[in-house]
């Protein structure tokens, strides 16, 4: 018999998450330990980890109530990802392969993300359910990777909404191999190690356009887009990112593969705006910002931010050239990114012509039961 949380709603959805508005008294649990959840009417709504201190006070793992949450179930949950990604996709084959192993809730696993980096896996713990279950998780990459390092991380803000505290990770540098090229990647380097997965297929596709253009990667972190950029036979490559780390980084990366890039350590309003007063231009600008809204209080601001990024980015794409605009905040829907990038054209009087869209890459399924889990848009656009 599980702690229960009652709710004040009926509730008939399988959205995995139930926000502390919804429940009533919550019983004398520990943060981490397994309840159920039960609607105003009696009826059996999930069972999960509870969390009293998040304003996500369960994080439902399952919806049958004949289904335990034990040792076996999280194996079983694990194996299920992992053989998507390796059988399914194809995935996991090189000496160094970089992807997503568990998409949280994508997976039927809300509060963890795990990645692949060669020989380092990382996890991403977002709940205390799974901090409770860190030496768990270790087991069972160990027991599918034998040989790879592990590391588990989470951001303060996490920690502090979760109530728990995760030491900082060991060091850990690992590398990936992607699309022929090589990064370094390591958990203590920030930003989710300092590599982003999910833009896998779309760093690939930047190389139909680059050869011969002068390319601006902005928020480049350690150089992914740009250093494809330069594989591609781009003119001229420039990242540029305020994190003085992640500079370093790119500029390692780009070294590690004998490619020419510059990278810059700077704020990217005063210098977008530094190019547009001095009359420079490039032929494919790529904006990649890190998420905008993390929480529904931070999405007006974060849009403005957004908008800000379009209408400084779209003054100098030379005309003909091509805007790559990205936008990771699971909380801005396609419909406002791309509201942004209309109302940004108009301001400035220029227009982009989106030719195609795209989402995160195929290892990062997502359940059409939680919306937000389709968090990365990619605009391909021709300026005008």
């Amino acid at each position: 018999m599980y702690p229960i949380v009652s709710l004040k709603i009926a509730r008939n959805v399988r959205y995995p998450l139930v926000w502390r508005r919804m429940a009533g008294e919550l019983p004398d649990a520990p943060a981490g330990s397994i309840v159920d959840v039960l609607d105003r009417n009696g009826g059996f709504a999930g069972r999960g980890f509870f969390s009293p201190t998040s304003q996500a006070v369960v994080r439902v793992l399952t919806f049958d109530p004949a289904e335990d949450i034990d040792e076996g179930f999280f194996r079983r949950r694990l194996a299920a990802a992992f053989a998507f990604r390796h059988a399914t996709l194809g995935l996991g084959r090189g000496p160094a392969p970089g992807y997503r192993l568990v998409n949280a809730e994508g997976d039927g696993l809300p509060g963890l993300v795990l990645d692949r980096y060669g020989a380092l896996i990382v996890a991403e713990i977002l709940s205390a359910g799974f901090f409770a279950r860190i030496e768990l998780l270790r087991a069972i990459v160990a027991d599918q990777f034998p040989g790879c390092a592990f590391a588990a991380l989470a951001d303060g803000d996490v920690q502090a909404k979760e109530g728990f505290s995760l030491p900082e990770p060991p060091e850990a540098a690992a590398a990936v191999e992607e699309h022929g090229l090589r990064f370094e990647v390591n958990p203590r380097a920030g930003h989710k190690t300092g590599f982003f997965l999910d833009q896998r297929e779309n760093r690939l596709r930047l190389r139909d356009f680059a050869a011969g253009r002068d390319v601006l990667d902005v928020c480049c972190c350690s150089g992914g887009f740009a250093l494809n950029a330069a594989a591609a036979g781009a003119r001229r490559v420039t990242g540029i990112d305020l994190d003085e780390k992640a500079i370093a980084l790119a500029a390692r990366n780009a070294a590690r593969n004998g490619l020419r890039a510059q990278f810059v350590h700077v704020d990217a309003f005063p210098y977008l705006r530094d190019l547009h007063r001095n009359g420079k231009r490039a032929g494919v600008v790529i904006l990649d910002p890190p998420k905008l809204a993390r929480s529904r209080a931070d999405i007006e601001e974060g849009l403005r931010a957004q908008f800000d990024f379009h209408r400084t980015a779209l003054q100098i794409v030379e005309p003909g050239g091509v805007l790559v605009s990205a936008c990771c905040s699971g909380l801005i829907s396609e419909e406002m990114f791309l509201d942004t990038l209309r109302k940004a054209g108009r301001r400035v009087g220029r227009e982009a012509r989106v030719f195609a869209l795209s989402g995160p890459a195929a290892d990062h399924p997502y359940s059409l039961h939680f919306p937000e889990g389709r968090y990365l848009k990619t605009a391909w656009a021709m300026v005008v």
